[in-house]
């Protein structure tokens, strides 16, 4: 009875959490008309307030300053929002950061204006002035650091694989990405770091073909597993190229196999069918390279995309 009344609790507190999710929205567009109004308020009283007595010239640096921060967390929002969020919290967060730019920018534009005013004055600059915009400016940067290390491609460009989509269709990534805040498979185990987990983002996945993404040598593949199985895994298929890297595209489905081991495969070939063996929950694919236990970053595509949680790519044969 008390195992069935946490449970009851815990149901009810996720389905609370979710209603909050639904009108996240609603809370971001408040925020963005409160810096609207706050921001709009703020330039009339400092119109009257010069209108009334005009003040000695003052530098545009702290303005500047702001601006940059402002810039830094602009494009952050709009370089992660995407990964965390979808549908209307994910207009919302887009809206947000184009009026934080917009409103720093007018911001900038009236000082560089007052500035350019009294241009033959010397303005007059105190310390203070600085403090909040440089710690705006700080913020700015530490922002726009995390924004590279959560789309950033491990070890750059260079050290990742070149291959093609191993799936036909509209697909969504679930989980993918340098950093385990977006990658369920970071550090579970090393060599998934860089692993990709994908459905179609319209239907099941199940029994969706499955290509092979590169030219290489089946070394392993397995496919009488059953779901749920003691191996994580499930179905699987493991080609490796001649540089001795190692494709992993598992969960497939039970007896769909077309290939065995030590099959030589080309690009594009059909290996099995997309299932929900081993651990899988649903049915999906799982994918990622590695070598000599190490992970490998895959760029998808002719575009040599590196696919982020909830990525939408399309691809044709």
């Amino acid at each position: 009875m008390i195992a069935r009344a946490v449970k009851s609790a815990f149901q009810e507190g996720k389905e609370e959490n979710i209603r909050m999710l639904e009108h996240i929205h609603i809370i971001i567009y408040l925020i963005a008309a409160a810096l609207v109004a706050a921001t709009v308020a703020r330039l009339l009283r400092d119109k009257k307030r010069r209108a009334a007595a005009p003040p000695p010239a003052q530098s545009a640096k702290p303005a500047l300053l702001n601006f940059t921060a402002a810039v830094c967390v602009a494009v952050s929002i709009l370089g992660t929002a995407g990964l965390f969020f979808q549908g209307q919290a994910l207009i919302a967060l887009r809206v947000l950061a184009c009026v934080i730019f917009a409103l720093s920018a007018m911001d900038a534009g009236v000082a560089i204006r007052r500035w350019y005013e009294n241009i033959l004055e010397k303005p007059t600059v105190r310390r203070s002035e600085f403090i909040l915009p440089g710690v705006a400016a700080l913020i700015g940067f530490l922002a726009l650091e995390f924004t590279v290390s959560l789309c950033g491609i491990p070890g750059g460009k260079d050290s990742a694989l070149a291959v093609d989509y191993p799936v036909h269709g509209e697909w969504k990534v679930v989980t993918g990405g340098p950093t385990a805040l977006t990658n369920y498979h970071h550090n579970n185990p090393v060599a998934q770091n860089s692993a990709v987990d994908m459905v179609r983002s319209q239907g099941a996945s199940e029994g969706e073909t499955i290509y092979a993404p590169i030219d290489g040598v089946v070394s392993k593949a397995v496919g009488d597993r059953s779901p749920g199985g003691a191996e994580p895994e499930g179905n699987i298929v493991i080609i490796k190229d001649a540089k001795g890297i190692e494709i992993w595209l598992a969960h497939l489905q039970q007896n769909s196999l077309l290939v065995q081991a030590g099959d030589s495969v080309k690009r594009g070939q059909a290996l099995a069918k997309c299932g929900a063996t081993g651990s899988a929950d649903v049915a999906h694919l799982h994918i990622h390279a590695q070598k000599d236990n190490q992970p490998v970053p895959l760029l998808f595509g002719p575009a040599k995309k590196f696919l982020l949680r909830n990525a939408l790519f399309q691809t044709t044969p």
